[in-house]
């Protein structure tokens, strides 16, 4: 494919790997929260809003250090590991804490590996092609996230418990780990400045993208409601089924709206994106009968947001201070997501469902709107 070199390639298989670990896992622990530890929305609001603040917060620090020393490629491999080793411990967890104490190690792997991983894509990658590069990552990273369901789907239908299945996800974690050792460093010109320093010298460009993805962060509501809204209609196998097809959606989209976005532009991109994240909230809030549909839609939201927010900071950013870039992006998106999960759940909890997702419809608009405004 023009343009996409042999390492966008293997990180990609690695991120499949990983994937199928992690996915095997995530749609099973709503349920196993809620059906086997006894816990209410408010708990999993917290666990996945403290969760995801502690990877991203993390990536502003991993894709800085990554910058200073040059070895990306170290960040990577400590990452995956920890992350494929802390999931099997799901296995163990008693109540809702212990499954916060899991899933917050497996995000730190995901905070301390993520900024160099797509700051060696984007080294790869000559900047006309970094929409399809991410959206060729995306699209291989999310096949993970189908075969993972379907195998989770597989098991448990044969009457495995979901227990059994975290201890299972170690496989293709391991897997994941090993194939980082095809992975070469790029040599770069290294970022010599201290955090804050470096901070404050991102372009205005960078700065008002993160603003404007600090308020579409706010009101993203975790995929993991979406888990349990629609769970509340259907069987666990279903929701499962609907999660695969929902990410075999993802995944088929992704390297098509990647060509599309180098081609009509990544902002442009991005606030069709959050104009169709609005419409889908809005489609849960009036119409819940229509909850399976609009979860498999959201696989093309996913599609025109994921990929295509990465390739555009990576954009906004020099060379030497992409690490940084894509980190302070991602923590931005985790810290407001901290708080959206929170309240989300807050919402769900003390009114209704459509409460909730009529909130983050709105911020994604007002998201949209900033993003348009400003030419960048």
């Amino acid at each position: 494919m023009k343009g996409i070199k042999r390492e966008i390639w293997i990180l990609g298989l690695v991120s499949m790997f990983n994937d199928i670990a992690a996915h095997m896992v995530f749609p099973l622990l709503p349920l196993f929260l809620t059906s086997t530890l006894g816990a209410g929305a408010a708990a999993l609001g917290f666990v996945e809003g403290f969760a995801k603040v502690v990877s991203k917060v993390l990536k502003t620090f991993s894709g800085h250090l990554s910058d200073r020393t040059g070895k990306r490629r170290l960040y990577l491999f400590s990452g995956y590991l920890l992350s494929a080793f802390s999931r099997p411990f799901y296995a163990l967890a008693g109540n809702w804490v212990h499954v916060l104490a899991v899933r917050s190690l497996d995000r730190v792997g995901k905070g301390i590996r993520d900024p160099p991983r797509d700051a060696l894509i984007s080294h790869y990658t000559h900047k006309r092609y970094r929409g399809r590069a991410f959206g060729l990552h995306r699209a291989l990273d999310t096949a993970g996230a189908v075969i993972g369901p379907l195998l989770a789907f597989a098991v448990l239908s044969a009457g495995f418990s979901y227990r059994q299945i975290f201890l299972m996800s170690l496989v293709p974690g391991a897997a994941a780990v090993s194939l980082l050792l095809l992975v070469r460093e790029k040599k770069f010109k290294r970022e010599r400045k201290g955090l804050a320093s470096a901070l404050s010298g991102l372009s205005p460009g960078m700065k008002w993208f993160l603003a404007a993805s600090a308020v579409f962060g706010a009101g993203y509501a975790s995929v993991a409601f979406l888990v349990l809204f629609v769970s509340m209609s259907v069987s666990v196998q279903d929701t499962l089924l609907l999660y695969l097809v929902l990410n075999a959606v993802y995944s088929m989209s992704s390297l098509p709206v990647g060509v599309l976005a180098d081609r009509f532009g990544l902002k442009e991109t991005l606030v069709t994106g959050f104009l169709f994240y609005s419409a889908v909230m809005i489609g849960f809030a009036v119409s819940p009968a229509l909850a399976p549909v609009l979860f498999v839609v959201f696989g093309i939201f996913r599609a025109l947001y994921d990929g295509v927010s990465r390739a555009y900071a990576s954009v906004l950013s020099s060379s030497s201070e992409r690490g940084l870039a894509l980190g302070a992006y991602e923590t931005v998106v985790g810290v407001s997501g901290m708080a959206a999960s929170i309240i989300f759940g807050v919402l769900w909890q003390a009114f209704a469902p459509s409460a909730a997702f009529t909130f983050s419809a709105i911020l994604s608009v007002t998201a949209a709107f900033l993003l348009a405004v400003r030419k960048l």
